[in-house]
């Protein structure tokens, strides 16, 4: 009898085993979704608001003024073209056709440039005119300075010239003796060199509040890539163009996110345990020191590390999580007695007093219902079939009053500890908030309108 128990007591034993293994595994597949799941928003979000001193500084190389002048193109206006001056982008003098310039770079304000252009209506180029007077102009003629790829047959392709006819649709003369629209081209990014200009302090002209950022960011930081030439080296590879953007910006995104959350994780903890080590100090004054230190770390983090961009709402949890865990730490490894730190042992969390509250309330409430939708198509002409383009829910309201049963709990609880150091027992008070509606009478409702 005992050996069946025995081996029943193993079955057991090994089935118990399993189902942990299985539960544990569920909730590693679960958690490690959920982090991939995070990953990916913190990946796309910045593709559109990247931390492009990152990239900029793997693949940008600060060009002097001879370098650049050696990599240079002369190229003739074909077509008037408005200027602007760099950096202030003010108006100045138009670009006449049948001038000589040179074509000095591309004008890049984070890493847009990587991506195909058309180059009817962009980029803007740096261009040196004859008087030595540099301006930005778009410029459709400078696709003669790039090569392209034919997406019919895949094959690359000089850009020999450029021509617009009347309705002003570019076409384009290629090295394999063919005349392509822009549409059967994709263009590869530029050999000339990049012309960046920071876009916070270029927004900071259009907008007072990012302006007020601009000026307040450190520009000796590694956060701040100054205006000027660079020689770029694409670190993206075989990834080029559009694909080498989207890499490009969401990779160094999720680098400078990690860094980030690594930096925070670090400060937090040892701040939190430096503040608690501390005797003498109250838990509100450690609160308020958790407070005060944390929202300034970050902040100078961001201004001289990360920069202004998407991964800016991650300094913010930072403080937030920081300030919270300081108070928790307090609250759990600090004698309320004795105020020394990391000399407690819980003893536990014990329901001291219940108080409950009831009876019928009145009421008054809106209740609301979608009884349509009103959807825009588009037909285009010559077609019976229709797109649709808009759809908006209409809803219809009505009023509900009456009477409600409540039923109000207020828990009182008592964290318990005692300390080693004063060798005596102490508790925090907590209190607990529950409600319930039990019951319905005399209800009324209203017409829907």
């Amino acid at each position: 009898m005992n050996v069946i128990k025995k081996i029943f007591g193993f079955i057991k034993g090994v089935i118990d085993f399993i189902r942990n293994v299985i539960g544990f595994s569920i909730l590693g597949v679960l958690l490690a979704c959920g982090y991939l799941f995070l990953l990916a928003i913190v990946y796309f979000a910045n593709t559109f608001y990247p931390p492009a001193h990152w990239v900029h500084l793997f693949d940008h190389e600060p060009l002097s003024e001879e370098q650049l002048m050696q990599t240079a193109k002369d190229l003739t206006i074909k077509w008037k073209a408005e200027a602007e001056i760099p950096v202030t982008h003010e108006k100045t003098d138009s670009l006449k056709p049948g001038t000589t310039v040179k074509v000095l770079a591309i004008l890049e304000f984070s890493k847009d440039c990587r991506l195909m252009h058309e180059f009817g209506t962009s980029p803007q180029i740096v261009v040196e005119q004859p008087d030595g007077k540099r301006v930005l102009a778009r410029l459709p003629e400078a696709a003669e300075l790039t090569r392209a790829v034919v997406l019919k047959t895949a094959d690359t392709v000089d850009v020999l010239s450029v021509s617009k006819n009347k309705k002003g649709v570019f076409s384009y003369k290629t090295s394999d003796g063919k005349v392509h629209k822009d549409r059967e081209l994709k263009f590869l990014p530029f050999t000339l060199p990049a012309y960046y200009e920071n876009l916070t302090g270029f927004l900071g002209k259009q907008f007072e509040f990012i302006d007020k950022i601009y000026k307040m960011q450190p520009h000796s930081s590694l956060a701040y890539v100054p205006n000027g030439f660079y020689k770029v080296n694409h670190t993206d590879g075989k990834f080029n163009g559009y694909n080498g953007a989207m890499l490009a910006r969401g990779g160094s995104g999720v680098f400078d996110a990690l860094l980030m959350m690594l930096f925070a994780a670090t400060i937090i903890f040892i701040i939190k345990r430096l503040l608690t080590r501390i005797p003498g100090m109250t838990h509100e004054i450690q609160d308020s020191l958790g407070v005060l230190i944390f929202p300034p770390i970050m902040l100078l983090y961001v201004l001289f590390i990360s920069g202004i961009g998407a991964n800016t709402i991650i300094a913010i949890i930072a403080i937030v999580h920081g300030v919270k865990k300081n108070k928790l730490e307090a609250y759990n490894h600090r004698c309320l007695l004795c105020l020394h730190g990391y000399k407690l042992k819980h003893l536990g969390k014990v329901l001291v007093d219940t108080k409950v509250k009831e009876g019928w309330e009145h009421f008054d409430d809106t209740e609301s219902c979608n009884y349509a939708d009103r959807v825009t198509y588009e037909t285009k002409e010559n077609s019976i079939s229709k797109k649709e383009i808009s759809r908006e829910h209409l809803y219809k309201h009505r009023r509900v009053s009456g009477e409600v049963y409540k039923r109000r709990t207020v828990e009182f609880w008592e964290d318990q500890f005692f300390c080693s150091h004063c060798n005596q027992q102490s508790a925090y008070k907590s209190k607990e908030y529950k409600e319930e509606s039990l019951d319905y009478r005399n209800v009324e409702k209203g017409s829907w309108h």
